[in-house]
């Protein structure tokens, strides 16, 4: 697969597993503070779930200097953005790197890293999932590992993670925002479901400690949000 013909940076200090699921008035970003070397040296009190703006919330996997250099990269684009008085959305961020992963991939400068983008978007919860090679898709819940997806036999345990978050969703009825009919769950809901996959996380890296963050971007309007990102400890 082309895929796997990537090739990986020596020195590459990463991280690993990103989890969201977006419920009926928001969107929960959950990840470890911890970064691996390609020894397998730890290196925790890394945070990788970041707020973007007042409404637009991210997480990412993969190399730490990638994803510290496109942060940055996305701090320049909300300047150009807040300096015309245009409000960048989730929407339009994820568009943005869409077509920034893509370039760099067909271009053979791959960015080391696969992101996930939450938020607001015309009143709604957003969740979007935007990989290295430029490919991107929306749904209700992701999971994100740069390197999972590229080195063969790893991408196994992002999707039991993946697989346990669908199936503890696929359990629960419909529900309702402000009447419409929606498959979204309730916040509390999500919150369970992504608290046991941290779990499940935690179990399977042993070695690491069991601090998680967690991101939330919960809708109190159809213009507005609390983005909050907190230590939680599984």
């Amino acid at each position: 697969m082309a895929l796997n013909r990537i090739p990986i940076k020596f020195n590459m200090l990463r991280g690993r597993t990103v989890l969201a699921i977006k419920y009926e008035k928001g969107v929960l970003i959950v990840a470890d503070k911890i970064l691996v070397s390609p020894k397998g040296t730890e290196y925790h009190g890394k945070e990788r779930i970041f707020k973007i703006s007042e409404i637009i919330i991210l997480g990412g996997s993969g190399d730490s200097a990638d994803l510290q250099n496109i942060i940055d990269k996305i701090e320049e684009l909300k300047f150009e953005h807040d300096r015309y008085g245009i409000t960048l959305t989730p929407l339009m961020l994820s568009n943005w790197l869409t077509k920034q992963f893509y370039f760099h991939h067909t271009n053979g400068s791959t960015l080391h890293i696969d992101v996930i983008v939450g938020g607001l978007e015309a009143g709604e919860p957003f969740l979007a999932h935007i990989r290295h090679d430029g490919s991107a898709w929306e749904h209700t819940y992701t999971a994100c590992d740069f390197y999972c997806d590229i080195v063969p036999g790893d991408v196994s345990y992002k999707n039991l993670v993946y697989e346990h978050i669908k199936a503890e969703i696929n359990k629960l009825s419909s529900c309702s925002v402000e009447g419409k009919p929606s498959n979204l769950i309730r916040r509390e809901e999500a919150l369970t479901i992504i608290i046991d996959a941290a779990k499940h996380m935690s179990r399977r890296f042993k070695h690491s400690n069991e601090v998680y963050l967690l991101g939330e971007c919960d809708i109190v309007d159809k213009n507005s949000c609390n983005i909050a990102i907190e230590e939680l400890s599984c």
